[in-house]
């Protein structure tokens, strides 16, 4: 689905249900504007969520830049296989 299409769609749906909040996480950029954009013309409350955005990334992290932390590991019992 198209990201803009998606997000005028959210916005339609939003507009039908009315929210007092709206959560909205791992959306794209471009239609998260957009669902933003209608939650602020609606009056409702935007929570923007974002989890595990560096855990992920720094399962490939380069081990001579993370080295100066030698206990630093990644831990997240909801993906075990990214634990180091």
């Amino acid at each position: 689905m198209d990201d803009i299409k998606y997000g005028k769609d959210i916005s339609k749906r939003l507009r039908e249900i009315n929210p007092d909040v709206v959560i909205s996480g791992n959306t794209p950029t471009e239609a998260q504007e957009i669902i933003q954009a209608e939650c602020s013309k609606i009056k409702a409350k935007f929570v923007y969520w974002c989890q595990d955005f560096y855990s992920i990334a720094n399962k490939f992290r380069n081990p001579e830049i993370w080295s100066s932390s030698p206990d630093w590991h990644i831990s997240n019992p909801l993906h075990p296989d990214l634990a180091s």
